[in-house]
């Protein structure tokens, strides 16, 4: 027995021996160095997988922090060789691992020729170009190169991976995909089964014809957020195994989804925000969301029959037939509804019959009465959104906060909805808004809340001081306590180590303390209070991560503190309207960063900085109502995102700035008030300030005639407006916090404009010593809303082509010298509501009819040879056939080219001088028609003239 066991165990080791040499494959030495190379390449930096968690991904980790020579790279971290083949490198998988750098064509990576998989998602690659090399990768299966910061032109070769079951080049925005790439992508990728673009930019692709030819076996298309346009095919829709169809975000996008013949695997639409008619039936889905549809009515009764259905969006939709229907509340595994910025009629909240529910988002739906009993039974309820509705009675938080999945909870703009005292309290509640409640103390449960990062208070009558026990909210990030009564207790705030984001606005306080601000804070706001003294300039010792400081409205004074240039990021700074003095510090116009610089109204001297970089990113520069002297310095040409403009009322000296003319994106600029002096150069040509829409020069001191040049290649002002679109804005600022406040003379008074309308085209060059004609190249600019000329030495008629600006709302020419008639063009200007034609030689009769019926005298006063309504009568009859005599004449002489140079001396107030000095000239002959035409008397001729023209004609223009 003991010699069988001995052969048996011989046997084993000598089998285990045999197997062990077979299976051993010697690595391929190649492959680890070029890995080792790979990883030289780059650096480690933890902000180049900060996206990972956004998105759902593992927390990010540089894993190749452990590769080393020591060991077997299949050993490595991420790596994965093949052990039934030859030992090859065949997986390699480094996403979120915090590699920065770019990405070389001769990158060793590509010497991995054996690879199957390929995951470099969610790094940083520094706007590396998209390698065409990644079409060597003939074995690969799949690919993800998600996040990474790719850029340009997605390569042919990508087409090439024909064994590719799974692509994912999404969140590379700057990725650009052309029509050929994505024929022949759709075209050779014929076992693709997951494809993921979202966030790339597909804008390119004018057709989608191609889509056409998707692979049978594809499972999953996610095309977010691309700048698709045009008609999505709906055949998509059909392909057989199709489980996952995401088209959220494609502004331009359009189309029909299917009556029948849909996918039956479907289970997740998303089409959130795009044009497609809601269908009356539809496949038995897990995930609807229909959001920003455009849909109209009732909420289709087809979906209560999907009762699989555990997902639904139909947010910010026009749903406004009746109440949210019962059926609704009924579906056994409902799990997320989203049903916000609709508006049911007297709509209540039903009962849900199931406890499955993790997020509700009934938002601004017209809700009426109280909550239902049943919230407080959703076990795993993580959102509740309740804002924006006509809720009321008591919302329970002692059974609320006993949900201990519950981490958002918005109850805002619901002004009868009352907030108990309570001592209650959860671990997992993170973000909570309940602006706009009418709540007067701060609520007891928000002291036991110890993990909330964000919290938004205002617009509620809160008095007083902020509590001290704010200081335990150790995770705060996000506070907005704006628009109440408080009065003291900042410095409790600056305490908050993590504290990234604060607004105090529209409150009592009166006191800016002392401290240091939190080192990671990136947004503070304090305006419209009733702070004085100086800033004191303690407050940014540590704080480098500044990005919005607003201050503006208050009484502060003093200078500027010099050690705001060491806040690195700063991106926003508004002290507008306090009482600072001193000069402005050149570090703000040296600092690339800085996109809002809102100086205006205050005590500031000196000159403007000279030093604006190239690369600069200012877009907003606002020093309106200062003591600013000296000259514009041409180093603002470097700010090429400059949109605004405004440095009226100081003291700036100098020719006009002709030079601006480069500045492309400039829509604003305002010089009003200042000391600038001589003739504006009328070399103006197509290219020539494109985008400006407001341009005050009033009240300085320009001479020399109008640049016609000027009006005539205002093409911003030379657009058409459409009618019936959402009002949009003047894009100053990429954030939605910083709105533009400039102020214009608008129908002869001066106005604040907060936000300037898009379709808001104004010109003010009053109050200057302008002489000459005005330039008929102005009857160019149709979406012109407000002309101001007055107060100038203006000579001649007013231009014909004025009946062009049809958008006009109010025209005022007042205290020049122009004279001859108002032409009857201007009748046709329906929008004018103001007209000041005062205090010039006008003469004739009014033109009557329409707009011209509001007008009162002081429209006309100081014109002695005007007449008729509102101003005493004249007869209307003799002057209208006078003017059409002379209208006549004009014609008839006209089309003698012997005559027009003696007729050219008449020019500018109609034909009857020049005629005279022609009758002069030539009285010796006196030819028939010319007598004729002197007495009064009209040739067949003339009279068939007279039918032709039914108003008096200005030869000015």
């Amino acid at each position: 027995m003991a010699l069988l066991m001995y052969h048996l165990t011989s046997f084993f080791l000598l089998f285990l021996c045999y197997s062990l040499v077979n299976s051993y494959h010697p690595r391929d030495p190649k492959e680890s160095l070029a890995l080792l190379e790979f990883k030289k390449v780059f650096s480690l930096n933890e902000s180049a997988s900060s996206a990972c968690d956004f998105w759902g991904q593992a927390a990010g980790y540089p894993k190749t922090a452990t590769w080393n020579e020591t060991e077997d790279c299949c050993s490595w971290d991420g790596v994965k060789c093949d052990e039934e083949g030859e030992g090859h490198v065949v997986g390699l998988d480094i996403s979120c691992s915090q590699l920065y750098g770019t990405l070389h064509p001769n990158s060793t990576l590509f010497a991995l020729s054996h690879l199957r998989t390929l995951n470099l998602s969610f790094n940083s690659f520094d706007f590396s170009p998209l390698s065409p090399q990644f079409g060597t990768f003939r074995n690969l299966r799949v690919l993800d190169l998600s996040s990474s910061s790719f850029h340009g032109d997605v390569p042919i070769e990508i087409s090439h991976l024909s064994n590719l079951v799974s692509l994912d080049l999404s969140g590379n925005y700057d990725l650009k995909f052309s029509n050929l790439v994505m024929n022949q992508l759709v075209h050779n990728l014929t076992n693709l089964r997951n494809l993921a673009l979202a966030r790339v930019d597909l804008s390119r692709i004018l057709t989608l014809t191609s889509f056409m030819n998707f692979s049978l076996s594809l499972t999953s298309l996610r095309l977010s957020s691309c700048g698709l346009s045009g008609n999505f095919p709906s055949h998509v829709l059909s392909l057989p195994n199709l489980r996952v169809l995401q088209l959220d975000y494609n502004h331009g996008l359009k189309g029909h989804l299917p009556m029948s013949n849909w996918s039956k695997s479907l289970e997740i639409l998303d089409l959130f925000q795009e044009r497609f008619p809601i269908p009356l039936a539809m496949p038995s889905y897990k995930v609807l969301d229909l959001s920003w549809c455009q849909f109209t009515g009732g909420i289709p009764e087809s979906i209560k029959n999907l009762t699989q259905l555990d997902t639904i969006g139909l947010s910010r939709n026009n749903l406004l037939i009746g109440v949210i229907p019962s059926w609704l509340y009924a579906l056994p595994h409902l799990k997320n509804l989203a049903l916000s910025n609709n508006h049911f009629i007297n709509a209540f909240m039903g009962d849900f019959k199931s406890n499955s529910l993790e997020v509700l988002d009934l938002g601004e739906t017209n809700l009426q009465g109280g909550i239902s009993e049943s919230i407080y039974r959703q076990a795993n309820l993580e959102f509740l959104i309740l804002s924006s509705n006509n809720l009321s009675g008591i919302l329970n938080l002692d059974i609320l906060l006993r949900i201990q999945s519950l981490e958002y909870l918005f109850v805002s703009n619901n002004n009868q909805l009352s907030i108990p005292c309570t001592n209650a309290s959860s671990r997992n509640i993170i973000w909570i808004e309940m602006a706009s409640l009418k709540v007067e103390k701060f609520p007891c449960f928000l002291r036991y809340q110890k993990n909330l990062k964000y919290l938004d208070l205002s617009n509620n009558q809160l008095r007083g001081e902020i509590p001290r026990w704010f200081s335990e909210f150790g995770d705060l990030y996000q506070l907005n306590l704006s628009h109440n009564f408080l009065s003291s207790g900042i410095e409790v705030l600056f305490t908050l180590s993590n504290l990234g984001h604060v607004s105090l606005d529209f409150n009592l306080f009166n006191k800016l303390p002392s401290l240091t601000l939190p080192p990671l804070l990136s947004w503070f706001t304090a305006s419209n209070n009733q702070l004085s003294g100086n800033i004191h300039h303690s407050i940014f010792w540590q704080t480098t991560n500044l990005k919005v400081l607003d201050l503006s409205n208050n009484s502060l004074s003093g200078e500027i503190p010099p050690l705001i240039c060491h806040v690195t990021y700063l991106g926003t700074l508004i002290l507008s309207k306090n009482r600072l003095s001193g000069t402005i510090p050149s570090c703000l116009g040296g600092n690339t960063s800085l996109e809002v610089l809102d100086l205006q109204s205050n005590n500031l001297s000196g000159t403007l900085p000279t030093n604006f970089p190239t690369g600069s990113q200012l877009k907003s520069f606002n020093l309106n109502d200062n003591q600013i002297e000296g000259e514009l310095p041409r180093s603002l040409l470097n700010c090429e995102n400059l949109h605004l403009l405004d440095l009226g009322n100081n003291k700036i000296t100098g020719n006009f700035p002709y030079w601006l003319e480069a500045a492309s994106n400039l829509q604003v600029l305002i010089l009003r008030s200042n000391r600038f002096y001589g003739p504006i150069n009328n070399s103006m040509n197509q290219y020539s300030f494109p985008s400006i829409q407001i341009i005050d020069l009033s009240r300085n001191h320009f001479i020399g005639s109008l640049p016609s040049n000027l009006f005539e290649n205002l093409r911003a002002m030379k657009e058409i407006e459409m009618g019936n679109q959402k009002p949009n804005y003047i894009s100053i600022y990429s954030s939605s916090y910083y709105h533009v406040s400039v102020v214009v003379s608008m129908k002869g008074l001066d106005h604040k404009l907060e936000r300037i309308l898009s379709i808001f085209k104004a010109i003010d060059l009053s109050s200057n010593d302008f002489s000459g004609e005005i330039p008929k190249s102005i009857g160019m600019l149709i979406s012109l809303k407000g002309f101001n000329l007055s107060h100038n030495k203006l000579t001649g008629g007013i231009p014909m082509s004025f009946g062009n600006l049809t958008s006009l709302e109010w025209l005022d020419l007042s205290s020049n010298k122009l004279s001859c008639n108002i032409p009857l063009q201007l009748v046709a200007l329906t929008f004018l509501s103001v007209l000041n034609l005062s205090h010039n030689q006008l003469s004739g009769p009014i033109p009557q009819g329409k707009q011209f019926a509001t007008f009162e005298n002081s429209s006309y006063i100081g014109n002695l040879g005007l007449c008729g309504f509102p101003l005493p009568n004249c007869d209307a009859k003799k002057h209208s056939e006078s003017q059409l005599l002379r209208d006549d004449e004009e014609d008839e002489i006209l089309e003698k080219g012997f005559w027009w140079r003696v007729v050219f001396m008449g020019y500018g107030c109609g034909m009857v001088f020049g005629i005279f000095v022609g009758y002069m000239v030539f009285r010796i002959g006196k030819p028939l028609w010319i007598v004729a035409m002197v007495e009064g008397k009209r040739s067949p001729k003339i009279q068939r003239s007279r039918r032709r023209n039914f108003g008096p004609r200005n030869r000015n223009d």
